[in-house]
């Protein structure tokens, strides 16, 4: 309904009934229901902030195990404190090892061609070279002495020996040369000083380095002091 505006009298129709005024239209009023809620804008230019939700206090948080090859670490195992004996250990295997190392130095030098084994229990007045060479493949390696005698050399043998009985004291010298074909080879004379008086055999050796001998006249000569004492001839076929 409206009001007339001349005398304030509410009229249903478009004139007053009081005063006979025109009276004006008033507009629908919408329902709630047609009422259209939009949400509120934010200003332009303004991006809101977001901040991060806070965890409870006293709450910890769960991250998922870290996997090794990925960005993890690995995880290393518990350092065990160093034992005492493992270092007596290490000193005592060195121990061995240096014993071990003189033992074998001492058989190599046990090797020499010429060596004589050690005794001191005689006395030498008068020093000689007793026996003619003998030539074999192989020696006793205590006493020199030869385990038979070759009257003809195989090409196949691996080492030739010419072992005699001598009779030698301290400070004589025995020195050896070998010959091929009647031609002296210098690269095989021994020279052996005597540090002590010795009866018994002496041998010296000569190889081919693993091959055959050629089939040849080979000479073996044996001097006391650089005179000659003894020689021997003998054939590789």
């Amino acid at each position: 309904m409206a009001v007339c505006p001349n005398c304030a009298t509410v009229a249903a129709g478009k004139f007053c009934p009081n005063c006979g005024a025109q009276v004006p239209e008033q507009p629908p009023v919408a329902s709630a229901a047609q009422t259209q809620q939009y949400p509120p804008q934010p200003p332009q230019g303004y991006a809101p902030q977001q901040y991060p939700q806070q965890p409870p206090q006293g709450f910890q948080p769960q991250y998922p195990p870290q996997q090794p090859g990925y960005g993890g670490y690995p995880q290393m195992p518990p350092q065990k404190p160093s034992s005492p004996w493992k270092w007596v250990g290490i000193i005592g295997g060195g121990l061995v090892v240096l014993v071990v190392a003189v033992l074998v130095l001492l058989s190599a030098l046990g090797d020499d061609p010429g060596a004589l084994p050690a005794d001191k229990s005689v006395q030498v007045t008068t020093s000689a070279i007793k026996t003619v060479p003998v030539i074999t493949s192989k020696v006793n390696e205590e006493t020199q002495a030869p385990q038979g005698e070759l009257k003809t050399v195989p090409p196949s043998t691996d080492m030739i020996y010419a072992a005699m009985q001598v009779a030698v004291k301290n400070g004589d010298v025995l020195s050896a040369k070998w010959f091929y074909n009647g031609k002296q080879q210098t690269h095989l004379d021994t020279e052996l000083p005597v540090d002590e008086d010795f009866v018994g055999w002496a041998a010296f050796n000569i190889s081919n380095g693993g091959k055959p001998w050629p089939a040849a006249t080979y000479k073996f000569e044996v001097y006391l002091n650089g005179k000659k004492a003894q020689e021997k001839t003998f054939e590789v076929k």
